[in-house]
């Protein structure tokens, strides 16, 4: 197997979703394949199909008799020529319970080749597990495109139930997803209220505890870099529906940053460099600081992330609950997007 050597300017992925991409595109435009290999590949059929509808709120699963209608649907290709032999098989992710774990599995599965058909009476839609023909295009040297199947093919096998299962392996996958889930994913941002990104924008109380804590850093001989304060409630929804891409989110109302007690901190001294993948034993020195100025860490679910216990949240996370959660549904998946973005001292 040749290896494509391409130039990337690495200031392209600063963020979350760039550096997906670069991971995805390396992958794909790593693999090259022998001429003769036949450009025709079985594989398993991941999603259900879904029409093309340009609304993904109003997903469509069933063909319109009479119209000619485009729907998509990812695949996993098989055999020893896959080129996503590679890539971690989606459907054997063993936990998807938590929100997090299904967007590992869903990011999982966008990393493998889209589909699109027009079903007839001849070429009826496949469902999840069944295998398929396709062709993939090839590249200006030989290499086959992997994010978009040439052409649909044709049913190979409709899927196989282990024994004493109800469903497929990745049918089992796709009835944990739940709609919102759906609903949210690859959707983009709504706009939100933003604050200052310093400690300015925090309730005063906590404001003199963080920046006795920075100073005290600094004196240390470390950088502090402030990376969220205060959120709306509305930039805690983006998050947790990960419209903005990164870490698992606490629910909108549930996170100490929409009340001004808490800052999320990156530090830098010489060849430290503190962020959420560092040890307990990396960050201890900044910790002893930061409770020496009356701060809590979070720890090991959230090291970045350090808070003023002091604060009376409890109260004002209840008042939230109730505004919003009354208004607005028990589960903010389904939150429609336009609502009202009010800080907490707007609402009775």
């Amino acid at each position: 197997m040749a290896r494509n050597k391409r130039a990337f300017n690495f200031a392209d992925f600063d963020f979350a979703e760039s550096a997906f991409d670069l991971f995805q595109n390396s992958i794909r435009s790593g693999m090259d394949y022998d001429a003769n290999i036949s450009d025709q590949f079985q594989a398993k059929v991941l999603t259900r199909p879904t029409k093309l509808t340009g609304d993904p709120r109003n997903p469509s699963f069933v063909a319109t008799e009479g119209k000619t209608e485009t729907f998509a649907f990812m695949v996993r290709i098989q055999g020893e020529q896959s080129p996503h032999r590679f890539l971690p098989d989606p459907c054997r992710f063993e936990y998807t319970k938590t929100l997090e774990q299904r967007i590992r599995a869903f990011n999982s599965i966008q990393l493998h080749t889209k589909v699109l058909m027009t079903p007839d009476s001849e070429s009826p839609l496949p469902s999840i597990d069944d295998i398929i023909n396709i062709t993939l295009e090839r590249g200006a040297f030989g290499s086959f495109k992997t994010d978009l199947a040439k052409q649909y093919v044709s049913i190979v096998s409709e899927a196989k139930i282990p024994a004493g299962q109800v469903f497929g392996a990745c049918q089992t996958l796709a009835q944990s997803f739940t709609e919102a889930d759906i609903i949210n994913s690859g959707l983009p941002p709504t706009p939100y209220d933003t604050y200052p990104r310093s400690t300015k924008s925090l309730e005063p109380s906590a404001q003199i505890k963080f920046d006795k804590f920075l100073a005290d850093a600094k004196k240390a001989g470390w950088t502090p870099t402030i990376t969220s304060a205060r959120r709306s409630v509305k930039h805690q929804w983006n998050l947790y529906t990960r419209r903005i891409p990164g870490a698992a989110a606490a629910a909108p109302c549930d996170s100490d940053h929409q009340y001004g007690y808490a800052l999320d901190l990156n530090f830098y001294k010489g060849t430290q460099d503190l962020k959420l993948a560092s040890s307990d034993a990396d960050w201890a020195p900044i910790v002893a600081l930061a409770k020496a100025a009356g701060l809590e860490w979070q720890g090991a679910s959230d090291r970045v992330h350090f808070y003023d216990p002091s604060g009376d949240t409890g109260a004002l996370k209840a008042k939230c609950r109730a505004f919003y959660y009354d208004a607005l549904g028990e589960d903010p998946g389904y939150w429609r997007d336009d609502f009202l973005d009010l800080p907490i001292s707007h609402i009775g």
